[in-house]
């Protein structure tokens, strides 16, 4: 017993209670069975090129995709991620689990970008670099971040670039005394790395030089402006070389252009209309995302004022600065959701944890935390086994689109992978149930028709549809909990 409460004695609380915390708001929700249908829609696009379905620069989802006019391969993001995450399939293997477990090791990775971008910036220090540990905790304070953690979303990936940029660059223009050419051209590398993944957004770390001289006036004004056209300049030439060396990937990006952005821009696509005040429809997002930070900012502001501590405003405003060089550039997209924060919104964190930072140092300095120091690791390894059991106990479990799950369940004995289902004209063109069937089962949705050898409905479906189905000679019908399935005798 004695040994035991030495050894809870040399855990360190901070990072004790954000490592519980993190695992208990990540692990028990990623380990369920369902995903939104955007990263179920990556995961099917990965797996299909791992069993040699498209290629790099076609990949494949199906060929009922339920956008009208658009073709059978996929165009609608750049391609890196699905490269990555295809080339894990080969390496793991097709399991439900498969995109679940890239994102907790990308998850990770991004906790890793963030203490590499804090310590970069404190790298004189060390009292304030310690504090590391506190930044991802701010970070899933923000609502998208764990949604987005454990949905395969593609702005999780693109984070990770971006993050790497902005650590690299001030690895050139603030720990080097001279700007390091070597750590601005990883910085580009970065950034292309970064359009790679997910397009134009990953633009913004180019920005942060100037930011720095903006608020530090150090390097000088023509180093700055250098440097981020270096970085901008270094990234679109990796591109434009990538496009003039490799002719698939030129035709790529044209119907990437053609299909995405131009759409995107011009709102030419029904599912691309916010026009005029709509447009600032992004800011309430942010608004809503950076919340809960910037109250903890609020509250840390007074306890400094209290304690008569000095802010680092201009360490914070940096970070501010390029959260919003992250986020105003969304404006002009007809297309918009919370989800396209999620490259920028660590930069809000990173500042409000400057911020709060002397109120947060004040308080782990306290005796309180010395004297109590068993009793509080004690609740904090509650709080861990809390989260172990809870992602023992959901593991493999449905968590959205039960009924959905577990019919698809079913209907792998019913009809092999690979079939081709006519579904009515209302399933046709429904996200959720296309990514689904393709993730889960292989199959591929068609419009109705009299070669039709499976058929399915579900309460989407109006009556005549059905109705002309059910005048179907010679079927067998299945009645599931969401679906029913007809099959020719």
């Amino acid at each position: 017993m004695e040994s035991l409460v030495q050894s809870l004695k040399k855990l360190h609380s901070g990072k004790l209670f954000v490592f519980s915390f993190l695992l208990l708001i990540f692990l028990p929700r990623i380990v369920q069975k369902g995903m939104f249908g955007d990263g179920l829609l990556y995961a099917a696009i990965a797996r299909n090129l791992a069993e040699g379905k498209g290629s790099w620069w076609t990949p494949y989802f199906s060929s009922s995709y339920w956008l009208e006019n658009i073709p059978e391969y996929y165009y609608e993001n750049p391609p890196l991620m699905l490269w990555f995450q295809s080339l894990y399939f080969k390496v793991v293997g097709d399991y439900w689990w498969t995109e679940k477990s890239f994102g907790v090791i990308l998850f990770i990775i991004n906790v890793l970008m963030l203490r590499w971008v804090w310590k970069t910036y404190f790298y004189n220090d060390p009292q304030k670099a310690k504090y590391w540990f506190v930044l991802p905790l701010f970070w899933n304070f923000q609502p998208i971040s764990p949604w987005g953690n454990v949905n395969n979303m593609m702005d999780n990936m693109l984070l990770t670039f971006c993050l790497a940029a902005i650590a690299f660059t001030f690895q050139g223009i603030h720990v080097s005394k001279v700007v390091n050419i070597k750590a601005l051209s990883a910085a580009a590398i970065m950034v292309f790395l970064g359009l790679m993944v997910k397009g134009p957004v990953a633009l913004y770390p180019m920005a942060l030089p100037v930011v720095y001289w903006w608020i530090k006036r150090s390097p000088s004004l023509m180093l700055s402006v250098s440097s981020s056209a270096f970085i901008l300049g270094g990234s679109i030439l990796c591109f434009v070389c990538m496009l003039y060396f490799i002719p698939e990937a030129l035709e790529y990006f044209q119907a990437y252009w053609n299909q995405r952005l131009k759409a995107v821009i011009t709102g030419s696509r029904n599912d691309m209309k916010l026009m005029g005040w709509d447009r600032f429809y992004i800011l309430g997002q942010l608004a809503i995302q950076i919340l809960p930070a910037t109250f903890i900012a609020v509250v840390s502001f007074f306890v400094a004022k209290a304690n008569k501590i000095k802010l680092p405003y201009q360490a914070a405003l940096i970070f501010v600065i390029m959260g919003f060089g992250a986020t105003l550039p969304i404006l002009a997209s007809t297309k918009q959701s919370g989800i396209y924060l999620i490259p920028g919104l660590p930069m809000f964190s990173i500042a409000a944890l400057m911020y709060s930072l002397p109120a947060i140092d004040v308080q782990f300095n306290k005796s309180f935390f010395t004297t109590y120091k068993t009793q509080i690791n004690t609740l904090w390894v509650g709080l861990l086994l809390i989260g172990v059991i809870s992602t023992y106990a959901n593991f493999g479990k449905k968590g959205r689109e039960q009924g959905i799950i577990a019919d698809l369940e079913q209907i792998k004995s019913m009809i092999p992978q690979n079939s081709y289902i006519s579904v009515c004209d209302t399933m046709m063109h429904d996200f959720v149930i296309h990514t689904y069937m393709q993730r889960m089962n292989h199959y591929e949705l068609k419009p109705i028709s009299d070669s039709s050898q499976y058929l399915m409905t579900n309460h989407l479906c109006d009556s005549l549809e059905i109705l002309r189905l059910t005048n179907y000679e010679n079927w067998t019908v299945q009645d599931l909990d969401y679906f029913k399935i007809y099959r020719k005798k």
